[in-house]
């Protein structure tokens, strides 16, 4: 079986990005797969707009085995234009962009097409199916994705509406969490499914003793409690021999990035590769995420699978199923400073911190990619068989 992927792989900018690559690499080398990317990206991230671009060459290359073609494009308003003229410019060249995919993916013989993430991807994962006539599916990671969709509408309404129109006629929303699953029926989403997520816990195996250092990993901005993360680290970095580490493209700005920078206790590494990631794991003691929403957060389990101790926020996402507060790891309840300032201390001083983190470590074994690519292959095959 063939199956199409339309989604972003470069950079990853975050967990949607991380698992799609997982799921390739876990897949490829069994099943053939074609993946539709994008040639150049503009993240919207709220309530800040940061815009981060990039243009990959070669047009067309191979990534896991299988062909890779740099497509889909946001372009710019142009000067003067209006902004429904704009609307068409926009949604005409994903209209052809996604029929162009659609030709690709017919020529490979592929029989599902799986869009990753929601706005604008399924315009033209839609596009494609149509043109390819095969079933798609799309899935949705986290609650930003509807809070795309809703900043699609307000800004350019005609673009939010056509998106509204095919996440509607989606055959399939698979869900990697609860709330996202909640939200799209809410929504009034044709079939939802429940989805876990993977990650490879043979790659992020066990890392030994516990390190020194704090460790962030994602995308360091506002919305994901880094700024918090900094000024709580601050409170506390007289009292522990400790380091904060940020693993992550670095989008936040302000005095309290300004003054971070300027610490010598504080780092910040950029955008790593897998093998990044483990290293920065092997030299943390703690795992943490001030996240006010997430789903179930890659950088968390990945953490939690290499023994290390997550510290995370009591209202992000699954993570209250995840966790058990002192068992595998820590929940912290309100997002403020003084309340992170304390459980990182708290956590930091525990005596049975390894103890911990091996059974962090038992609780992310059961979220192994393998059995995610296997719920995947089996959504596929139910797709295909219902036409």
């Amino acid at each position: 079986m063939t199956v199409g992927f339309v989604g972003n792989l470069t950079p990853p900018v975050g967990g949607a990005e991380i698992f799609l690559e997982r799921l390739l690499a876990r897949r490829s080398p069994r099943r053939r797969s074609v993946v539709v990317r994008w040639r150049r990206q503009k993240f919207f991230y709220f309530p800040e707009q940061v815009i981060r671009r990039y243009a990959p060459r070669p047009v067309t290359r191979r990534r896991f085995g299988c062909p890779v073609h740099f497509l889909f494009d946001f372009p710019d308003r142009r000067a003067g234009e209006t902004r429904r003229r704009f609307e068409e410019r926009l949604l005409a060249g994903w209209e052809r962009e996604g029929q162009r995919a659609g030709r690709i993916f017919s020529a490979a013989g592929v029989r599902v097409i799986h869009g990753q993430m929601l706005a604008p991807h399924l315009l033209l994962t839609a596009a494609a199916a149509r043109a390819a006539g095969v079933p798609w599916l799309a899935a949705i990671h986290g609650m930003l994705e509807f809070r795309l969709l809703d900043y699609f509408k307000r800004r350019w309404p005609a673009v939010g509406l056509r998106i509204e129109a095919a996440f509607l006629k989606t055959p399939l929303i698979a869900a990697v969490s609860d709330e996202a699953a909640a939200e799209a029926r809410r929504r009034g989403a044709r079939r939802v499914v429940r989805f876990r997520v993977g990650i490879d816990t043979r790659f992020f195996s066990w890392s030994g003793r516990p390190g020194r250092d704090i460790l962030f990993v994602g995308s360091v901005r506002r919305e994901k409690g880094a700024e918090l993360l900094i000024r709580a680290f601050e409170r506390i970095q007289d009292r522990l021999p400790a380091r904060l580490v940020f693993a992550g493209p670095v989008l936040l700005t302000g005095p309290v990035l300004a003054r971070a920078r300027r610490n010598g206790r504080i780092r910040f590494l950029g955008t790593q590769t897998p093998a990044g990631v483990r290293r920065a794991m092997r030299a943390a003691r703690l795992i943490a995420l001030p996240s006010g929403s997430e789903g179930m957060p890659l950088s968390i389990l990945e953490g939690m699978a290499a023994g290390r101790v997550p510290v995370a926020g009591g209202g992000a996402g699954e993570l209250k199923q995840l966790l058990q507060d002192g068992r595998n790891g820590f929940l912290v309840q309100r997002r403020t400073v003084p309340d992170w300032a304390g459980a990182l201390t708290a956590a930091w001083r525990r005596p049975d911190l390894e103890r911990i983190g091996r059974a962090a470590r038992r609780t992310a074994l059961r979220f192994n990619i393998a059995r995610a690519a296997g719920d995947f292959e089996r959504a596929y095959r139910r797709l295909i068989h219902d036409g």
